[in-house]
């Protein structure tokens, strides 16, 4: 019943970090077993500590919520890679795009692509310094 970290999305990621340790269902809990259901908790680490995690009673079982979390998330990362790719293909500037206020840049890009290049890198390392030396005055 935890409405904080949600164990279908938390769980398996707890169990995969922490291959060695006894994963158990606390009923009736959300987010803060130690409050919530202490005599449980506390008999549960009493027995973890005493005879490992064999002896901690209750349901272990995270099989299902491991495979649906997972199914998940390859379905989320895919989502997300082909968003990344089609936003990594979209052109900044296309300089074969005629016309527009940009178009003596462009011609600029066609006709010098290195030194345009070389430029294009110095404009970007002088905002970033020109950034950080901002952030610096405003934070430091």
């Amino acid at each position: 019943q935890d409405e904080i970290r949600r164990p279908a999305e938390f769980a398996p990621k707890f169990v995969a970090a922490l291959p060695g340790a006894a994963f158990r269902w606390v009923e009736e809990c959300g987010h803060s077993p130690h409050l919530e259901q202490p005599d449980a908790l506390a008999a549960a680490v009493r027995a973890f500590l005493d005879s490992g995690p064999d002896a901690v009673a209750g349901d272990d079982d995270v099989s299902e919520i491991v495979r649906l979390a997972n199914r998940g998330a390859l379905e989320k990362l895919a989502d997300g890679v082909k968003e990344l790719d089609a936003f990594l293909d979209t052109p900044i500037l296309d300089p074969n795009e005629r016309g527009g206020p940009l178009e003596p840049l462009k011609a600029f890009v066609r006709s010098e692509p290195e030194t345009a290049q070389v430029a294009a890198s110095v404009l970007a390392l002088t905002f970033f310094f020109v950034l950080a030396r901002g952030l610096v005055a405003v934070l430091g």
